[in-house]
């Protein structure tokens, strides 16, 4: 008796989830019974015990019938909760307490239930957030040292942050680097700087900056350089990014031997990156005339690559870094090189 009892119960329960379902029927006669998920952008996301979840086309769907009320959602602008039932795709129905509505499903937008948020209120606070920024954060070191024949120490730390959104970018930077040759100081040097950019119309964009350190083996005491200009994305995806500014800069420097230069100048420059299935490349290039002397002008570069460590935060990077001086101070020369590779701590 009480098996039978048992069976009874669970041959109920099979029929009543049966009965209270939603249900599709395609143009090509296929039937579907399980959980009308939503309406979105002319597809229908469908959920079935058999096939998990479906995306049909709606343009491809006979009828649709709900087993509990919905928000339905029609092209005219109206907006009615209620159950849904369709004979064909030119007579869909939908009941709700203050009466029906009739029209056709090609006509309806959209459809999503009680205490979800309609596709247009998700895709606003999709778009809200992708306007406010993420940070994202890194810290890179190097150290590395030879002895023997030649004894060296080549040492560096530096740091990154930047909050970036669709229309903007506020970047933070610092850097110290300093090695020894033969017990001789051949790298001293320290920087930092905050830069701004915003998109203003397609690819354009407009641009400050602020940049200020020491060299003490290039007897720079101090040095700041502000400028601000505009600039044009050439390429901006996902994994390659190309893009060229231009721009008026104010040139102070400092040195040891009491000599100051304070003049304005050009602020040129050009930026790349392009992001491999196994890293990514990237080449930063700098050119800063200076306007009373042509001859008078400064050159940064830095190209590299990294390589991410398994799947974790750190990467290895590594490339060269150049600084010309046009017109050096002293017994300085015109270019100096730094070939570098770093372990970098990447997070947001």
């Amino acid at each position: 008796m009480v098996h039978s009892l048992q069976n009874l119960l669970i041959y109920s329960l099979f029929f009543i989830s049966i009965v209270r379902a939603d249900t599709i029927v395609t143009h090509d006669g296929s039937q579907l019974q399980g959980k009308l998920l939503g309406i979105d952008s002319g597809v229908i996301r469908f959920e079935t015990q058999f096939a998990g979840v479906l995306e049909i086309a709606q343009k491809k769907t006979q009828s649709i019938r709900t087993d509990q009320p919905v928000f339905v959602e029609f092209s005219s602008g109206n907006t009615l909760y209620g159950m849904v039932s369709s004979e064909n795709a030119n007579a869909v129905r939908v009941v709700a307490e203050d009466g029906e509505f009739r029209s056709t499903l090609d006509n309806v937008k959209a459809s999503w239930h009680a205490g979800e948020d309609s596709p247009a209120t998700r895709a606003y606070k999709a778009e809200l957030a992708a306007s406010r920024g993420k940070w994202s954060n890194e810290i890179a070191a190097e150290i590395a040292g030879t002895s023997g024949n030649t004894d060296s120490l080549n040492t560096g730390i530096s740091f990154s942050a930047q909050l970036k959104s669709k229309d903007d970018k506020l970047s933070f930077y610092g850097s110290y680097s300093y090695s020894e040759t033969e017990n001789e100081v051949s790298t001293d040097k320290t920087k930092g700087g905050i830069r701004y950019d915003r998109n203003f119309y397609d690819h354009f964009f407009w641009y400050v900056r602020d940049e200020i350190g020491r060299d003490n083996t290039q007897d720079l005491d101090l040095y700041n350089l502000t400028g601000a200009g505009l600039g044009y994305d050439f390429i901006k995806t996902d994994i390659h990014n190309l893009s060229l500014n231009a721009g008026i800069a104010y040139r102070y420097e400092s040195y040891s031997t009491g000599e100051d230069t304070s003049v304005p100048a050009g602020d040129i420059g050009l930026e790349h990156d392009y992001l491999f299935s196994f890293g990514k490349i990237y080449n930063e290039l700098q050119f800063i005339p200076s306007f009373e002397d042509l001859g008078d002008y400064r050159i940064n570069h830095e190209s590299g690559i990294e390589f991410p460590l398994g799947n974790t935060d750190m990467k290895l990077r590594a490339g060269v870094g150049n600084r010309y001086h046009s017109q050096p101070t002293g017994d300085n020369e015109r270019l100096d090189s730094n070939y570098f590779t770093r372990l970098v701590w990447s997070w947001k």
